[in-house]
């Protein structure tokens, strides 16, 4: 997952200028210095020249745009007129988020009043926050010194947020099959979720994906093996199972790619139909590891909403290292080794990723202007380790007890499954 990016926007006044244009380098340098600390902290920092006037600030944002950015970080330097740029701001359709921050940490007795001319931006900073409330504009604010407070950590974590929300915003969903009858918790019409989410939903032509099952000779299924054989601790595994749930990833790994999708959602009642040799769960659990959203049961809204969970997933896996375990399905009340991830799994993530899953909700929900909000039906909040053995309680057909399984197995410094990224 590359790093969140940001637009960090320089705010200053032309007034300054003109009547001491010698102040500007101090301002420049700690805009430099905020940047640099940004880029610490694990975002991909865009710059721009310092902004005064409302044609700057309109390049500069158009900037931001063009390069990609998942949010604008506004940064005072100064008092500057909110005329100049709250126009822009509002406009953008990029997230905003408010730096209220400054060089120096306190104003005590022995503090030189000539320190106030670099730490005024607060009433430029109060000035463009009224428009912005005025003209609609939604934004966030953080504010703190920002070497004594964790006020950087808090506007990275903002930052992933937003990543993540575009990350939604922009989901491509493919579905095998259709939505599993009766289900009326995410039954979300496919149109309004791409209206209101930005959730695209790409269906399943059955003979496509035929044609991207390998055979059974084929060399790239005895590679997979072979890969997955040195990757995973494998435990009483027969190779024909396995070869079957090969051949069946690798033909919904090439749908995915040549769809670009970046979720995916399967209903297992139409597996026989579709011309896949089996359930793919083993494939799905290598895909979720590599950060592509899923949700049972041709359920696309959940699909689209947890991409953003398995990003992060992905992101601690590749943080905390470990080897995994294959081996054949548990039986029906059999408890799985190794349990369920929860929280304390987890601790080797930064703060502000931890933050970012809340707060991508909270920008979501901003943008959704009405969606339907998702439920907890079956098949939901699943740990990819758990898929096989929760869904063959649910699936009584001729897959079932025929998927390997992946579950977390003791840490190997060092060492991380290849496709497992």
């Amino acid at each position: 997952m590359r790093s969140p990016k940001i637009g960090l926007l320089p705010l200053y006044i032309a007034l300054y200028d003109q009547a001491m244009p010698e102040a500007r380098k101090d301002a420049e340098a700690f805009y430099e210095q905020i940047a640099g600390a940004l880029r610490k902290r694990g975002l991909e920092v865009a710059t721009a020249p310092t902004c005064r006037l409302a044609p700057e600030f309109a390049a500069a944002v158009k900037g931001f745009e063009d390069a990609g950015a998942d949010a604008i970080v506004t940064l005072h330097l100064a008092y500057s007129p909110s005329l100049e740029s709250a126009a822009v701001l509002a406009g953008t359709p990029l997230p905003l988020i408010v730096l209220d921050t400054t060089p120096t940490y306190n104003f005590g007795a022995n503090v030189d009043p000539a320190e106030i001319m670099g730490n005024h931006g607060i009433h430029g900073v109060q000035d463009m926050c009224n428009l912005l409330i005025r003209s609609g504009k939604a934004f966030q604010i953080e504010a703190g010194h920002w070497e004594k407070s964790d006020v950087l950590d808090r506007v990275a974590g903002w930052a992933k947020a937003a990543q993540l929300a575009s990350a939604i915003q922009g989901a491509r969903v493919g579905l095998v099959g259709e939505a599993f009858k009766g289900m009326g918790d995410f039954a979300v019409p496919f149109n309004v979720m791409q209206s209101t989410i930005g959730i695209e939903t790409v269906l399943l032509d059955p003979k496509v994906l035929q044609s991207f099952v390998p055979l059974e000779d084929d060399p790239e299924v005895a590679k997979e093996m072979a890969d997955d054989l040195e990757a995973f601790v494998v435990e009483d595994l027969d190779m024909d199972v396995h070869r079957r749930s090969v051949r069946a990833g690798l033909a919904i790994r090439r749908w995915i790619e040549a769809e670009r999708l970046t979720a995916l959602t399967v209903n297992f009642l139409v597996v026989d139909d579709s011309g896949l040799p089996t359930m793919p769960f083993l494939e799905i659990s290598k895909a979720m590891a590599r950060g592509i959203g899923y949700g049972g049961e041709g359920d696309v809204l959940t699909a689209g909403l947890r991409l953003p969970a398995n990003l992060l997933h992905r992101d601690v896996l590749s943080r905390l290292g470990g080897r995994q375990r294959l081996h054949e399905p548990h039986g029906r009340d059999e408890p799985a080794p190794g349990g369920r991830q929860t929280a304390a799994d987890e601790q080797g993530l930064p703060v502000e990723q931890r933050r970012a899953a809340r707060g991508s909700r909270r920008l979501l929900q901003r943008r959704r202007r009405g969606a339907d909000q998702p439920g907890a039906g079956p098949g939901r909040d699943l740990h990819a380790a758990d898929l096989p053995r929760r869904d063959a309680q649910r699936e009584k057909g001729p897959h079932e007890g025929h998927h390997p399984r992946l579950v977390q197995a003791r840490p190997a410094a060092g060492r991380f499954p290849g496709r497992l990224q």
